[in-house]
């Protein structure tokens, strides 16, 4: 059991009682909106001419006790205060009910909400409380634009679901900012979460939950933790300088994690640990101790399209976590590139690993896979001395390929066998509702991919085109092999370069669903445009003039 979940269960019983005995026995001082819309005592500085808003007229020094459904309560900017313990606010078994402009402080619980529904918390000031806002049993509520500061829970959702934790300020919150605790289907969005003991956001036990677009910095341990939680998605979130990972997921399956941005954190940007199936996508990790760490029996998880860059170790994978997938991340500028240690059968290729001190190291790690067969290839590494005069799965056939014609060797047990000569980009194309993987590996970097149309201004006619930059040292010499989908552009091609067609090798690797086209030019910054080969003649000067038209649902999984 987690010690936040300890320091939890000290309170439940005494939470229990207060969910039965308060609404029942009026308290000395105790405040009451009554079910009738009335207000007990009558002399309380509350008031409403209509039962359905009620507005503070001064400070409140005790609980209120909400037993009316469909009403507004407005602070008005004045203070519900306590004495270090009961409850600052109770809806229990209430709906349609929004708190606002309130201060609410020195309660044990701030805004309990239990067994409600459609309760909207915002714009409030909710400090010193032990728990800030407690919804428990409760759904289809907003917490909103409040300051929620030094508690020691900042917010916790109990067996609650369809709650939206938004716009939130989250400071000095002795243990957690936000706790989701076997509940489902929440939205955590927007918040400012600084300076908590524990984690800025915790789920636990919990699944289908949305965490996205929030701030999370100076957390003494995690900026968002996961123990025992499935199928959330953790996407868009800024992590930075918290003392422990910017994101674990222990024990945790079917997770999402993409998008974000994780940096500086003490330990590890993403920690994976005694977990299997995740997804971690497409996030940027710098300058932490390790941007993504695989650890103690991770089984199945995919490490793909990430920016990994300036850590001590890029990826860590350690301690019997085998099978997993760590495809098409840049791997730039790390101690280590890529570390692995008792472990095995995990795939690694299409990385790019870029002037790490040490590019990959393996220790008791046998029966990893480095490529992908040919002719996809297997990794970029910077510090590769081949060449690339022969193709073929045996390179030993006349041509360029894209690929080094010596294997790139780790150790004894660990080789690729495919070494790509230039870095690997991967794209997205849209046509007609489909999408499309395309790949490019080059030496040139490759920019502003786009997929569309282009019209013949003299004949009206329109051809599926793909077009991308490419840029290196100049006169020096570039190359580029793009794998192409027939379902996206079948036939036969033409490439042109700064306006100019040029001959290009189809690469006898291609086949009746891909074709691979290899094509070589001098550097300097140059716009490339790939068609199919026109049914008559293309006058350049209409070349020249043609729009490019419709860009269709076109993204850059991943930008190099």
């Amino acid at each position: 059991m987690s010690t936040k979940l300890v320091l939890v269960m000290i309170f439940f019983v005494g939470m229990l009682t207060l969910a039965s005995y308060v609404p029942q026995v009026k308290a000395n001082g105790t405040i009451y909106i009554r079910a009738n819309g009335s207000v007990d005592p009558s002399t309380a500085p509350i008031s409403s001419i209509d039962n359905i808003t009620y507005t503070f007229t001064g400070n409140i020094n005790d609980s209120i006790i909400v037993q009316r459904s469909n009403i507004t309560i407005d602070g008005n900017g004045y203070t519900l205060q306590g004495t270090g313990s009961g409850t600052g606010l109770l809806l229990s078994d209430i709906y349609n009910i929004t708190v606002k402009n309130t201060n609410v402080k020195n309660f044990t619980y701030g805004v309990y909400v239990s067994s409600s529904s459609c309760i909207s918390i915002y714009e409030n000031n909710i400090t010193n409380n032990w728990y800030g806002i407690w919804p428990y049993y409760s759904s289809n509520g907003i917490i909103a634009g409040n300051n929620i500061t030094n508690n020691e829970f900042g917010t916790l959702l109990f067996f609650s679901s369809f709650i939206n934790i938004s716009g939130n300020y989250m400071a000095k919150n002795n243990i957690d900012g936000i706790w989701v605790y076997y509940s489902s289907n929440n939205s955590v969005m927007g918040n400012i979460i600084t300076a908590s003991n524990d984690d800025g956001i915790s789920l636990e036990s919990s699944s289908n939950n949305t965490i996205t677009s929030n701030n999370i910095t100076e957390s003494i341990e995690h900026g968002i933790a996961l123990y025992e939680s499935s199928n959330n998605s953790i996407y868009g979130n800024i992590m930075t300088r918290n003392h422990f990972h910017g994101i674990i997921v222990k024990t945790s399956s079917n997770n999402s994690v993409y998008g974000n941005n994780i940096t500086a954190n003490d330990w590890d940007g993403v920690n994976i640990l005694d977990a299997a199936n995740n997804k971690v996508y497409e996030n940027t990790m710098e300058k932490n101790e390790r941007g993504i760490s695989v650890f103690q029996s991770s089984n199945y998880n995919n490490v793909y399209e990430n920016n990994i860059a300036n850590n001590k170790y890029g990826i860590h994978v350690w301690e019997s976590s085998n099978y997993n997938s760590i495809v098409g991340n840049d791997i730039t500028n790390n101690w280590y590139g890529i570390y692995l240690s008792y472990s095995s059968n995990n795939s690694i290729y299409h990385n790019n690993f870029v002037n790490n001190t040490r590019q990959a190291f393996v220790e008791l790690a046998p029966s990893n896979i480095w490529d992908d067969d040919y002719p996809s290839g297997g990794n970029y590494w910077s510090d590769y001395d081949g060449v690339d005069v022969f193709g073929g799965s045996y390179q030993n056939e006349i041509g360029n390929d894209g690929i080094g014609d010596a294997h790139y060797t780790i150790n004894a047990n660990n080789t690729d066998n495919y070494p790509l000569m230039g870095m690997f980009s991967d794209f997205n194309a849209t046509w007609q509702e489909k999408t499309y993987p395309l790949n490019i590996v080059s030496n040139s970097t490759v920019s502003n991919f786009d997929f569309g149309e282009l019209v013949n201004l003299e004949t009206g006619e329109w051809w599926r085109a793909i077009y991308f930059r490419v840029t290196g040292l100049d006169d020096t010499i570039g190359f580029c092999r793009i794998l192409i989908p027939t379902a996206l552009m079948n036939g036969t091609y033409k490439v042109f370069i700064s306006w100019a067609e040029v001959p290009y090798t189809l690469l006898p690797c291609s086949n009746s669903t891909h074709s691979y086209l290899y094509f070589a030019y001098t550097h300097s910054t140059r716009e490339v445009i790939i068609i199919p080969e026109f049914p008559s003649l293309l006058i350049l000067p209409l070349f020249m003039m043609a729009t490019l038209l419709a860009i269709i649902g076109c993204k850059r999984k991943h930008s190099k």
